[in-house]
């Protein structure tokens, strides 16, 4: 366990300075806002003393700088209110005041929440972690639905951890992990669980914990790290009936694959790969190999990566792509309508005329493989300029290295469900 003390510590103080600054400057909406938590290395700041109480109290006569470890938020204005707006001027003294008193008369639980954690934020920066702590159990105990239950966790995690009550801390993390995809104390915790099961060898609980990180927003940086930690890992693991489902199934006379697909809920396609069939021949007697269920694939545009998932989430593959030009990627939900090896290219010529360009001509831009959306001229595809991989040169289809789609190909069946997000 004192590995994992020092796991917080470090990955706390590492996942602030880059996650926050790059990835989670975001904007409130009406359903959800984030307010960022304190590290485990968080220092008091004044190192006066205050006495525990509610969350409201005396307003401090002067201000103090925020700690290094505290991050910044952008807000949106329509969601800004006079205490946020101070907070983000960081003037904390005054900050605070406006916020308790914009907490007292907000009406809806939401806006009570949102300034409530404002509240506690203010006190950490302020150095005054015991009513930032008051603070953060107050919304766990009275606004059980808000997203900012993650950050509350997390930041109990933290000081849980700091005083050395790490089954506690173990636990509050754990409890994080449900707002992985709302809050960033929820994305941290999740990340940070993932590192420790990594350092202690539990890589069950490391496919669990990268699989639900995966699918919230990473740049693109953690999404190489987390294909180079989960790739061997699901080599390993995907053959684990507790984990996948999967199981062996003995062809019986008069099967065809689309018949045993069908039967025990799987794709041919993915039959196939994983008994290493370059066609359908079976024979009776023959011992498949059979993971259940449909796969999803997801695209995350702010951080060109694919990243496939077995039907009961976890992480299968991932692979980074190119997309649009101008942003012409669409956002969306698409199914897998045509597959193509060798695709043929439907250009246009320098008069505008449409032009048949067969594969292997150099102006054929589909690469290897072509898998068409049920949406006119979009699809994923490989490419013949592998350097646009990670930019976003193409007219609106998602590019793949010709090595990453054949992959693809091999599992994707028709009608398998492709989610393009922002």
């Amino acid at each position: 366990m004192k590995k994992f003390l020092l796991i917080l510590i470090v990955l706390g103080l590492a996942y602030a300075g880059y996650y926050m600054k790059q990835h989670w400057q975001k904007k409130e909406t009406s359903d959800h806002g984030v307010v960022p938590v304190a590290q485990a290395s968080t220092e008091p700041g004044s190192g006066q003393s205050h006495t525990p109480g509610s969350t409201v109290v005396t307003t401090p006569e002067t201000s103090e700088q925020p700690t290094e470890s505290s991050v910044e938020l952008n807000s949106d204005s329509a969601t800004m209110t006079d205490g946020i707006s101070l907070y983000h001027q960081k003037k904390f003294p005054k900050a605070l005041e406006v916020l308790q008193n914009e907490f007292r008369n907000a009406k809806e639980p939401h806006d009570k929440a949102r300034l409530l954690a404002y509240v506690a934020k203010t006190y950490e920066y302020l150095g005054q972690l015991e009513n930032a702590q008051n603070s953060w159990n107050l919304i766990l105990k009275d606004y059980t639905q808000s997203s900012y239950c993650g950050d509350a966790y997390y930041f109990l995690a933290q000081q849980q951890a700091k005083q050395g009550l790490l089954p506690s801390s173990m636990k509050s993390l754990e409890n994080a992990v449900a707002y992985y995809n709302k809050s960033i104390g929820g994305l941290r915790a999740t990340l940070e669980l993932a590192e420790y099961h990594l350092q202690n060898s539990h890589p069950a609980e490391v496919w669990k914990y990268y699989s639900l990180a995966s699918r919230a927003n990473l740049p693109n940086a953690t999404r190489k790290k987390i294909k180079t930690i989960l790739d061997p890992i699901v080599a390993e693991l995907k053959y684990k009936t507790e984990l996948t489902g999967y199981t062996l199934y003995t062809v019986q006379s008069g099967d065809i694959l689309i018949k045993i697909a069908k039967k025990l809920k799987t794709s041919v396609c993915m039959i196939r790969n994983l008994n290493g069939k370059q066609n359908d021949q079976i024979n009776p007697k023959d011992t498949l190999k059979i993971i259940p269920g449909n796969l999803q694939i997801e695209v995350y545009k702010s951080s060109y990566f694919l990243v496939v998932y077995l039907q009961n989430g976890l992480y299968y593959q991932s692979h980074e792509v190119g997309l649009g030009k101008s942003d012409k990627t669409p956002v969306g939900t698409f199914s897998i309508k045509t597959k193509e090896k060798e695709p043929v290219w439907w250009g246009t010529d320098e008069q505008g005329r449409k032009i048949r360009v067969p594969y292997g001509d150099p102006r054929n831009v589909l690469g290897t493989r072509w898998m068409g959306f049920n949406h006119d001229g979009i699809g994923i595809h490989g490419t013949a300029e592998p350097d646009s991989i990670g930019k976003s040169r193409s007219n609106g289809c998602v590019r793949m290295r010709n090595e990453d789609v054949e992959k693809l190909y091999e599992i994707a069946e028709y009608g398998t469900q492709v989610t393009i997000y922002p």
